[in-house]
This record gives C-alpha cells, structure tokens and sequence, in this order.
C-alpha cells in the first residue's frame, strides 16, 4: 500500500518527502530542526520503552525465549542507536555550514 501511494506521489509531480507527509496526515513538511527534534524525542521514548523489557524477562521463565528477547532488544538498540548518529551527523553538518 506505501508503496503505491508513493507512486501516485510521485506520478501527481509532488516529492516524496511530500507524499510522506501526506500520508502521515500532515498538510506541510516540517523542517529539518523540526524533523530532527521529531526524531529525537521518539527515540528517546522508544528508549524508555525498551528498557522496561528487559527487568520483565526472567519473569517468563523460559531460557530460549529470554535468550531470544534479549538478542532482539540488542538487535532494535542497534538500529535506534544507527538511527540517532544518522541524525546527529546530519545535524553537525547543517551547523558547519553555518560558519
């Protein structure tokens, strides 16, 4: 289904930053500070969230599933963590060329 609506986006001339934006339910795009502070703030909850799971694993009483979890909460860290740098080094680069 994204997939389509971001061709009828794209086909109707419009970018797809755009047709996200559309998607989302968003009349205008936000800026890229406004993007950034969006991005961090829901990092920071998904954070928070995550590390409410882990005191929860001993609790299911299965080795293999703890196991399991734990690798997968590793695995999303990660990528939340590949996530902020993106952000941060996008953010260091708008403020260089400010100088």
């Amino acid at each position: 289904m994204l997939l389509e609506a971001e061709a009828l986006v794209n086909a109707a001339g419009c970018g797809l930053a755009r047709g996200a934006a559309l998607l989302h339910g968003c009349s205008q795009i936000m800026t890229r500070p406004e993007s950034i502070a969006q991005i961090r703030e829901a990092a920071k909850a998904i954070a928070l969230q995550l590390m409410k799971i882990h005191p929860a694993l001993p609790g299911l009483q299965d080795a293999e599933t703890q196991g399991d979890c734990l690798k997968a909460l590793h695995e999303l860290t990660v990528q939340l963590e590949t996530v902020k740098k993106k952000i941060g080094r996008l953010e260091k680069q708008d403020d260089s060329t400010l100088l």
